[in-house]
């Protein structure tokens, strides 16, 4: 059996989906959250979610290339088995010229909590940034970094305002006698100064 994915009621997660010339198979990126303020309502949950986005990291001349856009955000809240699903839109391009970099590399986003060991972390991964912004040995530009690094910050915290701060999801295996994990509330959001490697993401 596979593992399982432990989503109990109060929690959600999202779903960034990026589309264009730049990414020819797709991307997404997830990330968890709890939904225990006074906003409940999945549509607008994911219209929270969205604005923080679109307004926090995602913005023209974010360094993203024009060939790639962030169509939208998909909420799926739990329980994992039968709670709703909900889709709200963002329609955001880069604003970039320089062509992109591969679309099978990626930039690497470590969600940080306050456990140790390796479930306590987790990973993110966001569409690369122009040819330009990427030197040797796949070293992103220092101040594409910082810019970034800053706006992740700026989203963590529009989620909290929201109510709607991020959390890992964890998984495990019922038949390994794995007991389910209650989520892990994240406290950091760290961009990695090197791309990161997505092998699959040129095929099917």
């Amino acid at each position: 059996m596979a593992p399982v994915l432990n989503l109990p009621a109060g929690f959600g997660i999202a779903t960034l989906r990026w589309t264009g010339a730049a990414l020819p198979t797709g991307a997404v990126s997830t990330f968890g959250f709890s939904d225990n303020g006074a906003v409940t309502e999945p549509g607008a949950i994911a219209g929270l979610i969205a604005a923080n986005v679109g307004t926090t990291f995602w913005l023209s001349g974010n360094g993203w290339p024009s060939t790639m856009t962030l169509v939208d955000v998909e909420v799926k809240m739990g329980p994992l088995e039968t709670g709703p699903v909900a889709v709200a839109p963002i329609g955001i391009a880069g604003g970039a010229a320089p062509e992109a970099y591969s679309p099978n590399a990626a930039l690497l986003v470590t969600k940080r909590t306050l456990s140790g060991g390796r479930r306590g972390k987790g990973r993110m991964f966001l569409p690369p940034l122009g040819e330009n912004a990427v030197t040797t040995g796949g070293v992103i530009d220092p101040v594409q970094v910082t810019t970034i690094q800053g706006r992740l910050n700026d989203f963590m915290a529009a989620q909290g305002v929201d109510e709607l701060p991020l959390f890992l999801i964890h998984r495990h295996d019922p038949e390994l006698n794995q007991s389910p994990v209650a989520p892990t509330q994240i406290n950091q959001l760290l961009l990695d100064s090197k791309l990161a490697s997505q092998r699959r993401r040129l095929r099917r």
